[in-house]
């Protein structure tokens, strides 16, 4: 809870041309509000309903789902997204998550000492049944799509750097490293930048060049 699911969620949809399910909103439609869930048929009830619409949702189009907190406490549903589903984790801390939800009616947000309690008690749980821990959209989407740099590539061995002026700008490099400059975009795809390059590469046959995008 308060973690930002759905904001993140359906950004992160509108990125990637998917559906946005946000599974809270989807039990609300057919069940009416979770709090009166809650309290008209039991916590257990609802971790039925929600378990059984998350297997639904996860039968249908490629989506982007936000979860509900507890979805994830059922084995049966974190086998599911296990064989399904790409899940991430987002990671806020408890200060954070209390200061969105207080003075909210989420029937599990009412008492900022149990909710602190809650927030410690899922926290194995969450890790054990995420693929990624992010704590943005661009997290998430960077995590989705397995994009990862090596940690032994800027730690080990002769390597140059490679990047786009513009880049550079936005993502300045590791200091530790020589950085070889191209002019950004089209421009960069001639000959005459191939031929610099070769001129300025301080490597040999046992070099690594580490271009960046």
């Amino acid at each position: 809870m308060g973690a930002g699911k759905s904001t993140v969620g359906a950004r992160v949809a509108t990125l990637t041309a998917r559906p946005f399910v946000d599974l809270d909103r989807l039990i609300e439609k057919r069940h009416g509000p979770i709090p009166e869930l809650f309290e008209s048929r039991g916590e257990p009830e609802f971790r039925r309903i929600e378990e059984e619409t998350l297997a639904e949702v996860l039968t249908g189009p490629d989506s982007v789902i936000a979860l509900g907190g507890g979805a994830v406490l059922s084995p049966l549903s974190r086998e599911r997204l296990s064989a399904r589903a790409f899940t991430v984790y987002l990671d806020v801390g408890v200060e954070t998550a209390w200061k969105r939800v207080r003075g909210s009616d989420r029937p599990l947000a009412q008492r900022e000492a149990e909710f602190r309690k809650l927030y410690e008690s899922r926290q194995a749980v969450y890790a054990a049944a995420a693929n990624a821990t992010a704590q943005s959209v661009e997290d998430v989407l960077l995590a989705a799509l397995v994009i990862a740099v090596p940690g032994g590539i800027f730690t080990s061995g002769p390597a140059v750097v490679v990047a786009d002026e513009r880049v550079l700008q936005l993502h300045p490099p590791a200091p530790d490293r020589p950085v070889l400059t191209v002019p950004a975009g089209e421009a960069a795809k001639s000959l005459t930048v191939v031929e610099r390059l070769w001129r300025e590469l301080p490597l040999g046959r046992d070099g690594t060049i580490i271009a960046v995008g």
